[in-house]
């Protein structure tokens, strides 16, 4: 019975980015979206996603997110809210909740190159 609520939260990464590792646990939705994530260095990208609202929940640490060209300081227990088409990166010690309102599709992910 536990097996049907409580989902199996794998202390692998799945994958590793530049700057980040990434743990994204099975969930049984078509709605929803949730990963965990570590960071600890500055992203060299800056991403965007096409239809997805992302949320960041700071489960520990403190760092900084730049979106849309506005830098926010971010600590424990902040939750930022990134709507589709906003172009955002983030750096810092974090460990974060990411919440997304589409499940994760690649194909909607971009990324750009912060530095030339």
């Amino acid at each position: 019975m536990r097996e049907k609520y409580i989902k199996n939260l794998n202390k692998n990464y799945d994958f590793s980015k530049n700057g980040f590792n990434v743990i994204l646990p099975k969930i049984d939705s078509d709605e929803v979206s949730i990963c965990f994530v570590d960071v600890a260095e500055e992203r060299d990208n800056y991403c965007m996603l096409d239809k997805s609202t992302i949320f960041y929940y700071i489960i520990d640490g403190n760092g900084e997110f730049e979106i849309e060209n506005d830098f926010i300081s971010v600590v424990k227990n902040d939750l930022i809210e990134i709507l589709p088409k906003q172009k955002y990166s983030y750096k810092g010690n974090l460990r974060m909740l990411e919440i997304q309102s589409n499940p994760f599709d690649e194909n909607e992910v971009h990324e750009y190159k912060k530095y030339n």
